[in-house]
């Protein structure tokens, strides 16, 4: 059976980008230091990562207390990659 990385990897996502998107929707807001801890990716590489998903509708940010945190797009949003 095919894990939900792979899956989302299959539906377009890179295999980092499919890793955060999983964290975020299990976790909720983060910070993409919490993130690069849970990941074990760099914090640069995150960020990155977090931007291409904001790109593709999968992610946003928000300042709360003058930290940039990020939250996921509901899964339905994933249906708009399978129309691509």
């Amino acid at each position: 059976m095919a894990s939900e990385t792979d899956i989302l990897v299959e539906l377009g996502l890179t295999p980092n980008e499919a890793k955060i998107y999983l964290l975020l929707v299990k976790g909720g807001q983060q910070k993409a230091a919490q993130l690069s801890l849970q990941s074990s990716l760099q914090r640069r590489t995150v960020y990155d990562t977090l931007q291409q998903l904001e790109a593709k509708g999968l992610a946003g940010k928000a300042e709360v207390g003058g930290v940039q945190t990020f939250t996921p797009s509901p899964p339905s949003s994933l249906l708009s990659l399978l129309e691509e």
